[in-house]
Parts: structure tokens; C-alpha cells; sequence
């Protein structure tokens, strides 16, 4: 319970700030994967990850509640999240974003069903549905599927605690929000039931339109509900079978940041995990996962906003099947990981238009013309000890992937004007000179990384990989038609994957009281995939100013720096700075969407059963900015003026079973916006989202 922690030294200092400490004192067992044999971890210090790897739990009451987990991660110094309404949003790492990033919910990869990103895959079910969060800045593991180039994000659930004893577990939250009258609630139950259990899960999240702090209305409403069902099995310790389905439907989300909203969608997800533990000479552990996920997707501009002259409306499904079977064996006394995983991604997004609602049924983009991508991975992961303080990790994977599309010749009823309808196959001949044709790529990756122990506080790190991504569904194939040339968004059928060479490196140590975490990074990519516009660059047809895809060579560097005390009086503190710079080497200039300079500090205080806090957050000017179409992308907007803001809160335990959360954020009602903002497939212009202004919180946890 919280009281323990209040009076834990280090600990408490975790507890209180553990959303912006990158050196969080965490399990080893999750320092890559909650079911991960704890020998392939390499050298872990006093409990603490490596500083690029962090795992939190996240239903906490010191923290107000978060709309998804995209909200949430962004109280993690060096993770960032794109707004383009109150829900939806879209996490950034090391200046990664959108399909640079693996996001495993449960052992699951759920993607999007809107061109658009509005549903990313950290927003497809509820956060209060998760128990913790895993982030893996940068290439860390070749585990977590095929790409990752710039980190892994892991959603877990824990398995119920339950006896003879004890044969029951009930949790539940509520809380709320002053801002936009927003409130969450969740009820977690499971019962023992033999040698297995069986748990029941529903979430429920509601918010309106959010006010900034100038008390400008911005439109961010939405609704969430969700629901699950999970079925365990565990006839001894070395046996576990899990089954599961889980339900969200997400309505009514207002987008700021869009030409459209989204009346509806639905998540439908199935889920098979077993464990078994063999104990034999050669294989010591099998597990095994598979997972289907189905999204159905519908926005447009008339169900939530006024009907304009011209109605749209794009039903999309984004289906997603896979497993994953690994084993831990020894080979000459060496352990080693290896496995097998598969990943099957349909996806189908039609636009329709008309005058009315009622005739909104012409066809007038095949914006994702049928695509069906297979990426079948073989990977193995292994760690030597060199000596007692010393370790190196190497890990070696290999992808198949194979793309095609089905319904690249279907003509539009109207795309481009009566006269000229077309199909994507002659939208894509228009700026690329060709057609779509079957896809096979053969990737490789691998890493390896050294890990040295100087001390009982001190250790450091460094990892050198080469990580590949192959091109997404909308880098590959997006075919948004559009009278206006500058309004289209075309996909480029023959994109290179990236190519990330990576050197990161990273120490932990203590100097004068203050437990130090530093890491720092350089990314080499080649073929970096480009959102640009057309200019006739070499590659290109036309000079239209149309949003087209092409690859370039680029550069990411960056650092993380944080610094944790407990003073004697019992006041802790934590600090970070993150920066990130990226760099466009074909135009020596500046990427876009890199978020800028970025502090914390939070300062927190344990009395009478409680603690206070105060958590601060400043961001310099972005000023390397990529927003002239005539030389660039003009993906940003612009230069961003840089702000601060600080939040206030307490938490408490009221009993052995029920926690207590309030606080304000934003306190002093700060006007701002983030740098990174979003393009959409239906509005090229890129916009920024104000936050939200000055919001009371509260919210109650309970375990029984």
C-alpha cells in the first residue's frame, strides 16, 4: 500500500515521480518482456533497468487520469504524443512516431482502421484496462517483431492473485476531470475456479470538449466503453493457459485537428497464451501466443459537425492476425531465445461522397485499395557473461515480408472530376510513373549489446544495431484523391524499407546523493521514408504540391538525463532533460515533427499519510523547423513558442485497500501547444492542438 512507500527513502522518491524518472527501480523480469528468462537481461544494477527501458504501473492516484495511453506515456521524459483531439493520441520516441514504434497490447499488435490516425494502436482499448507499461527507447531487443526502429511499447495485464484463501480479486477506479467534465471507471473482477480462474473486466471513459488556457473551447470530446473476458488454466507453477476476448467501442470523437470526426468504432480482440516450463537438458521453457485483432472504423464531416456543401464519409477495417512462439534452450551452456512469429495485416478504407447524408455513397477514393502485408519472422537472442561484472547480448533476426494490394484497378465515381475518375493504380502511375506490384522484401536485423558493472551504483552500457522498417499501408499505398491537387496523399509503391544503424549508449551511477542516468544516441537511416510534397524532385512527375512519399537518408541523435535525490528532510526530487535533433541530409536541413529541448523536475513531500507534490515541465522554441512546401515537407506548422507548466497534487491511502488521488494540472493556465502536430488524409494542412488549460482532478483506486 502506499503508506509503506512514504517512509521507503529511494523508493518513495520512485513512487512519487516514477512517470519522469528514466532510471525507475523496476523488476529485472521486465526489462525486456514480462515473461522473459531472467538470464537473457544481461547485468542489471540494484534492480534498476537500463535508462532506456522503463516500466511503471499505470492505474496510480498520484497522476491525474490520462484519456489513453498515448496521454499517459507522455510523463516519460524523452516520449512524446501527437494531439489532434482529446483522445487519440499518438505516442513519439527519439523523434519516432506512428509504425516507427511496436505497441504490444497484451502480446497483441492491434493497428488503426483510419488513414488518418485518429484510432492509433495505443488508443484501440481503454488504459484502464492494462495493469503496467514497458518502454523501450530505440532498438533494445529483436523480440518484439519486425521493425521498432525507434522503440517498443509493452501493455500488460498481470494474473490474478488468488488461493483457496482467497478465491476472489475485485479491483475498480473511478475518477474525474473538471476541465472537460471528464470521468473514467473501471471494475476488474476474477474468481478461482479449480485449477484455473475466470476474470471479467468493463471500462467506461467520457469527456467533452476541453477548454485551453486562454478558454478557448477546443474540440476533443469522446466516449469509451470496453469490456473483456479472460480464462485461465494453471494445473501446476510450470503450466499457464490463458483465453481471451476483449470489446471497445469508442463513439463520438471530436477532432480539432481534422476535416472529420469519428461517430463510431469498434476493437474485437482474441488472445491464446501458453506457458510451459520443460526443466530439460536442451529446452527449459516454451511459450506461445496468437492473437486476432478486427477494428472497424467510420469518420466523416457531417454526424458530428455541420453539414457542408460536399459530404464524406470513409468506412475503414484494419484486421490483424498473428502469434509468436519462443523457447529458451541452452546450447553448450549458453542460454539462448529463439523463435518463431508471423504477422497478418489487412486493410481496406474507401472514401464516398455527396451532397447530402443521405446520398453520401459515391465513391471517391480507394484510399486503401484492398492491402493485404505478411511479415513472417525467425529470431534468436542470446547473453554471454564475460566475467562477474561484465556481459554482451547479441540478438539476430530475419523478416520475409510480403505485400499486395486487390483493389488498385477499381475506378472511382468520382476522384479527380466527371473526366477524369481514376483508379489507384493510375494515381500512383501519375507521380511515380508506375503501378502497384507485389511486394517481397527480405530484412535483417541485430544488436549487440556490451553492459559492464563498475560498482554497486554504477553501470553502463552500449548497443550497436541495425534495425529495418518496412513501409507502412499509407507510406506503401494511400491513394487519397482529391480535385485540388494539394489535397491528395499518395503512396509510393516502390519505397526502400529504412535502414537504422544505431549506436546508443548510457551509464547509471550516484554522485554526491544523486542516483544519475544518462544515455545518448545516434541513428544513422538509410532510405528514410519522407512524407514530402511533390516539386518534380528526381523520382517524381508532377509539380503540384501534392503529398507524396519518397526516401531520403537522414539523422538522429539525441540524449536523456535525469537526477533523483531524498534529502534528509525527506523531500524528494527528480529532474530530466531530453533533446532530440533530426536532420534531412538531402536538404541539410532540419526533419520535421522533432520535438524540441525538454525539462522536468518534480519536488514531493510525505506527511501525515499523504504525499504532495509538484511536478514542473518546460519546453524550449522549436526552431529547426521543416514548413516551406517550396523547399521541404512543410510538415510543421512553424516555429513553437516554448512554455512551462507546472501541476500540483496528493496521494494517500485511506486503507489497506483504497487509494486516494487530487490534484490541478496545469495550475496556472497556460496557453500552449505542443510542437509535433498531425496531417490528415483529408486536409493536407498540417495543424497544432492547444493542450488543455487549468483541470481539478480526483480519482479512487480499490483492491479487494
Amino acid at each position: 500500500m502506499l503508506t509503506k512507500f512514504l517512509s521507503a527513502g529511494k523508493t518513495r522518491a520512485a513512487l512519487s515521480t516514477l512517470l519522469l524518472s528514466s532510471t525507475t527501480l523496476i523488476s529485472p523480469a521486465f526489462a525486456q518482456d514480462a515473461q522473459a528468462p531472467m538470464v537473457l537481461e544481461g547485468i542489471v544494477i540494484e534492480g534498476k533497468s537500463l535508462p532506456v527501458i522503463i516500466n511503471t504501473e499505470l492505474n496510480r492516484t498520484d497522476i491525474a487520469p490520462a484519456a489513453d495511453v498515448g496521454d499517459f506515456l507522455r510523463s516519460i521524459p524523452g516520449v512524446d504524443a501527437v494531439r489532434m483531439s482529446g483522445h487519440g493520441l499518438d505516442p513519439v520516441i527519439r523523434g519516432q512516431q506512428q509504425n516507427q514504434l511496436n505497441v504490444i497490447s497484451d502480446g497483441a499488435y492491434m493497428f488503426g482502421g483510419c488513414p488518418s490516425r485518429m484510432d492509433p494502436p495505443a488508443s484501440l482499448t481503454s488504459i484502464d484496462s492494462y495493469d503496467s507499461v514497458t518502454v523501450e527507447k530505440g532498438f533494445q531487443s529483436v523480440r518484439h517483431g519486425p521493425g521498432g526502429t525507434g522503440g517498443t511499447i509493452l501493455l500488460e495485464r498481470k494474473r490474478p492473485a488468488l488461493d483457496d484463501q482467497k478465491p476472489y480479486q475485485v479491483k475498480f477506479g473511478i475518477g474525474g476531470n473538471s476541465n472537460d467534465s471528464a470521468y473514467t471507471s473501471n471494475l476488474d473482477a476474477a474468481y478461482k475456479l479449480g485449477e484455473g480462474y475466470a476474470k471479467v473486466s468493463g471500462t467506461k471513459s467520457h469527456a467533452a470538449n476541453y477548454s485551453d488556457g486562454s478558454g478557448k473551447e477546443v474540440r476533443s470530446a469522446f466516449n469509451q466503453w470496453s469490456s473483456g473476458l479472460e480464462l485461465g488454466w494453471t494445473p501446476n507453477d510450470r503450466t499457464e493457459l490463458t483465453v481471451g476476448y476483449e470489446h471497445d467501442n469508442t463513439t463520438d470523437v471530436l477532432f480539432a485537428g481534422a476535416g472529420m470526426d469519428s461517430p463510431e468504432a469498434t476493437t474485437n480482440v482474441f488472445r491464446l497464451k501458453f506457458k510451459k516450463d520443460i526443466e530439460g537438458n536442451t529446452l527449459k521453457t516454451l511459450r506461445f501466443n496468437a492473437y486476432d485483432s478486427r477494428v472497424d472504423h467510420l469518420m466523416d464531416n457531417y454526424s458530428l459537425r455541420a453539414v457542408g456543401a460536399m459530404t464524406m464519409k470513409t468506412p475503414s477495417s484494419s484486421n490483424t492476425q498473428g502469434f509468436k512462439v519462443e523457447g529458451d534452450v541452452n546450447i553448450s551452456s549458453l542460454p539462448v531465445l529463439l523463435g518463431l512469429d508471423y504477422k497478418g495485416l489487412d486493410r481496406t478504407a474507401i472514401r464516398y461522397r455527396g451532397t447530402l447524408p443521405a446520398n453520401t455513397g459515391l465513391t471517391q477514393s480507394y484510399i486503401w485499395p484492398g492491402v493485404e502485408s505478411r511479415e513472417i519472422g525467425l529470431f534468436g537472442e542470446t547473453t554471454y557473461a564475460l566475467d562477474e561484472k561484465s556481459s554482451v547480448k547479441f540478438g539476430l533476426r530475419y523478416d520475409n515480408v510480403n505485400v499486395t494490394a486487390g483493389k488498385t484497378n477499381i475506378v472511382a465515381d468520382v476522384a479527380g472530376g466527371v473526366a477524369n475518375d481514376r483508379s489507384a493504380n493510375q494515381l500512383y502511375r501519375k507521380y511515380y510513373g508506375y503501378e502497384f506490384a507485389e511486394v517481397t522484401e527480405h530484412n535483417i536485423s541485430g544488436l549487440m549489446r556490451f553492459e559492464q558493472k563498475y560498482s554497486k551504483d554504477t553501470s553502463s552500457y552500449l548497443t550497436v544495431s541495425r534495425s529495418v522498417r518496412t513501409a507502412d499501408t499509407t507510406e506503401r499505398t494511400i491513394a487519397a484523391d482529391n480535385m485540388v491537387a494539394t489535397n491528395r496523399i499518395v503512396g509510393n509503391v516502390r519505397l526502400n524499407p529504412e535502414k537504422h544503424y544505431q549506436i546508443d549508449a548510457g551509464m547509471n551511477t550516484n554522485l554526491a546523493g544523486y542516483d544519475v542516468s544518462v544515455s545518448a544516441y545516434y541513428d544513422r537511416i538509410n532510405d528514410y521514408i519522407f512524407r514530402d510534397v511533390a516539386r518534380g524532385q528526381s523520382g517524381l512527375l508532377l509539380n503540384d504540391t501534392a503529398v507524396v512519399f519518397r526516401n531520403i537518408d537522414a539523422n538522429l541523435m539525441g540524449f536523456d538525463f535525469s537526477a533523483n535525490k531524498t534529502f534528509a528532510n525527506k523531500v524528494s526530487m527528480v529532474s530530466s532533460l531530453t533533446f532530440t535533433r533530426g536532420d534531412n541530409k538531402d536538404t541539410n536541413g532540419a526533419l520535421a515533427q522533432i520535438p524540441p529541448l525538454k525539462m522536468t523536475m518534480d519536488v514531493s513531500y510525505p506527511t501525515n499519510g499523504w504525499l504532495i507534490g509538484v511536478r514542473g515541465s518546460a519546453s524550449m522554441k522549436q526552431t529547426r523547423v521543416d514548413d516551406d512546401t517550396a523547399t521541404g515537407s512543410g510538415r510543421d506548422v512553424g516555429q513553437t513558442a516554448g512554455y512551462v507548466t507546472a501541476d500540483l497534487y496528493g496521494a494517500s491511502s485511506l486503507t489497506d485497500n483504497l487509494e486516494l488521488g487530487l490534484g490541478v494540472t496545469n495550475m496556472f493556465d497556460t496557453t500552449y501547444a505542443s510542437h509535433l502536430n498531425k496531417g490528415n488524409s483529408f486536409d493536407a494542412t498540417e495543424t497544432q492542438v492547444n493542450e488543455p488549460g487549468r483541470a481539478f482532478y480526483i480519482r479512487l483506486t480499490g483492491t479487494f
